[in-house]
């Protein structure tokens, strides 16, 4: 014993497999329990590190150790013997004519003191010699397995059944059967020593058999193996049964297939007689256990129901397991149970599917690379690395690469981590790996002596920035007047061209002051190219255009030649009647832009929206100063003509007729 549980009132036994087995109160045999309660704890009976003689009933089961009990039996071809129980009892499955010749039979025989003895449903028909020959065979073996137990140390195998070929001649051989045929020569040497201990005049059935064809292919016993694997069992008239099997609960679904009957109900009663008998065939073979629950065709009748009932009942009539029935409901259903003897060949020979899990099912691939995204994120918010590593199948990576990489992209950005996405042909289920790279720990700066620093002084800074800002007025101030830029240029010009340079004014002679450039926005004071009273008017005139320089001044702007007609898309303003002024207030007239302080920069700053008052225009000689009087009515209306049209250039060149 190796250890107790109170609360599953139950102990765990070490039997040397290394999974230890589940020993229940109730498989504890009941010479045990004398002197004690009705149900008592199993740590009032057994104690830790105690010896105890212990069989099999079922093997490990998945993560579930074999199933014991301390109630020894010792099955035999026609009897079974079981220690320290002294009672005897004959096989229900039997007839009761053929139970009372064989109660008969028991009773002559003299059965050994403590022992008790059960006569098989193969010990039918047999006499009385036959009988007691096999429980004298079974008290030699009781005897050896006492002597074993003693001498040994535990835990330890005091006795192995015999092997599968062995097994199977005991529990099916029968008078039905004509033959017995076997492909190997060993084989063959222990089925004819069995033989002829227990059943000598089956030993003439006994054959070698030497073809080059399979032994299973021959008889077709490859085939019947095959659909003890397969899921879908396919029936006779074309319908099919589909096995389900869980822990602990086995369902059977049954369809019809094609419909050949006219009446349906004719067609599911036949599926179901088809189905009822590769259901029991089924379990055998598969040896199926637990619940069992059969979806039959619906059947509205109740005597096709009663019929299907009773045809599952003699389908299960040669089962050694011990199988209960129910009734089909409204439903279709039919529930059972049968009694599950030994692990079967299928869970033997299969093992969970790697790739699925046992579900029978996988995820597609887009859907297993957003689950890997998901779990990215999960990662990623968490703050715990910098560094995401995912290794996932082929398939999986090429989509999160191709399809899913904006999203990593953006994920990347947003929580400063870098994501490695890897794909391996040899694996099914993704893997993802967090890292986080330690960053070098910073030193602290040395202390600073402050008495050690020598003081810095401010005053060489202030007096540079000083001498940079009076450095743009300086330049402003040494720049020639605005007038004279076009005739120092006219004279550059003129120099490159070849031309002689004009001669100063001689001292004393009287020169005009220069004029301020002229804006449209100088009310009624005549431009200078204005035509002289007396004169003729030009067809032509220059219009001043020119660039800011860099220190904000007006650079010599250059003629260009323009055509007195206004444009297209706006007809030129009426002359004003002569002898009157331009009926337009001054403040109405939107100016163009003027020029501001200097920026930080040193860009000029321009306001387009404030009007700024006109300044009077300095006092010319009376021989030049122009008066609206002198000038006769054409020459005044071709000069308001011309204002207008000067007046429409400049509004779309500083773009204030939008």
């Amino acid at each position: 014993m190796s250890d107790i549980s109170r609360s599953l009132n139950a102990a765990f036994v070490d039997i040397g497999t290394g999974k230890e087995g589940f020993l229940s109160i109730n498989d504890v045999h009941p010479a045990i329990l004398d002197g004690f309660p009705k149900r008592p704890h199993m740590s009032e009976i057994f104690s830790r590190r105690q010896t105890v003689l212990v069989q099999v009933l079922r093997d490990p089961v998945g993560d579930k150790g074999a199933m014991l009990t301390t109630c020894i039996s010792l099955p035999g071809r026609y009897v079974v013997l079981m220690p320290a129980v002294e009672k005897t009892g004959i096989s229900k499955k039997l007839p009761e004519e053929e139970r009372q010749r064989l109660r008969e039979i028991i009773e002559e025989v003299e059965i050994p003191e403590g022992f008790g003895v059960i006569v098989r449903t193969a010990g039918a028909d047999r006499k009385k010699a036959e009988l007691l020959k096999d429980l004298t065979e079974l008290v030699k073996v009781w005897n050896q397995i006492e002597a074993v137990y003693n001498e040994s140390p535990s835990p330890s195998l005091v006795l192995q059944e015999q092997s599968l070929s062995i097994r199977f001649l005991r529990e099916y051989l029968t008078t039905d059967v004509n033959e017995i045929v076997v492909d190997d020569e060993a084989l063959k040497k222990e089925v004819d020593g069995f033989l002829t201990v227990v059943m000598p005049k089956y030993r003439k059935m006994l054959k070698h058999y030497t073809d080059r064809i399979p032994l299973f292919v021959r008889y077709n016993v490859e085939g019947q193996i095959e659909k003890m694997f397969l899921r879908d069992v396919p029936l006779p008239s074309g319908g099919r049964i589909v096995i389900d099997k869980t822990e602990a609960l086995i369902a059977v679904d049954v369809n019809s297939g094609r419909h050949r009957e006219k009446d349906i109900e004719e067609t599911a009663l036949r599926a179901n007689m088809e189905a009822a008998q590769e259901i029991a065939s089924q379990c055998q073979l598969r040896d199926l256990g637990g619940l069992v629950v059969i979806d039959f065709i619906d059947m509205y009748q109740q005597k096709n129901r009663n019929q299907v009932q009773q045809h599952l009942k003699e389908c299960f009539k040669n089962d050694k397991a011990k199988v209960s029935f129910g009734r089909i409901s409204q439903f279709g259903l039919l529930e059972m149970t049968r009694q599950k003897l030994r692990s079967g060949m299928v869970s033997r020979a299969t093992e969970s599917c790697s790739r699925c899990g046992g579900v029978g099912y996988v995820r597609t691939v887009p859907s297993m690379g957003l689950h890997v995204l998901r779990r990215i994120r999960e990662v990623a918010v968490s703050g715990d690395a910098d560094t995401i590593t995912v290794t996932a199948p082929v398939e999986v990576a090429n989509f999160m690469h191709n399809s899913l990489r904006g999203l990593l992209l953006d994920l990347e950005r947003q929580h400063g981590i870098k994501v490695v996405i890897l794909g391996r042909a040899d694996i099914v289920q993704e893997t993802i790996e967090s890292s986080r790279q330690e960053l070098p720990t910073k030193k602290p700066p040395a202390p600073v002596d402050v008495q050690a620093v020598e003081p810095v002084s401010v005053q060489p800074r202030v007096e540079a920035k000083a001498a940079e800002r009076a450095q743009p007025d300086a330049q402003a101030a040494q720049a020639p007047p605005k007038g004279k830029a076009r005739e120092k240029r006219g004279r550059d010009r003129g120099r490159k061209q070849g031309e002689p340079e004009k001669p100063q004014a001689e001292a004393g002679e009287v020169q005009a002051p220069p004029q301020p450039e002229a804006t449209h926005a100088a009310g009624p004071q005549a431009p200078d190219d204005a035509p002289q009273p007396g004169t003729e008017p030009r067809g032509k005139r220059r219009r001043r255009r020119g660039r800011r320089s860099r220190n904000g001044d007006m650079e010599p702007i250059q003629a260009e030649t323009v055509q007195d007609q206004a444009p297209a898309d706006e007809p030129p303003p009426l002359p004003a009647p002569s002898g009157r002024p331009d009926p337009r207030p001054q403040d109405d007239i939107r100016k163009p832009a003027v020029e501001g302080p200097l920026s930080e920069e040193g860009q000029t700053r321009r306001d387009y929206t404030a009007p700024r008052p006109t300044e009077p225009l300095p006092a010319q000689p009376a021989a030049e100063r122009l008066s609206w009087q002198t000038a006769s009515p054409a020459d005044e209306g071709e000069r308001l003509g011309r204002d207008g049209l000067l007046d429409t250039i400049l509004k779309r060149l500083l773009g204030l007729d939008r």
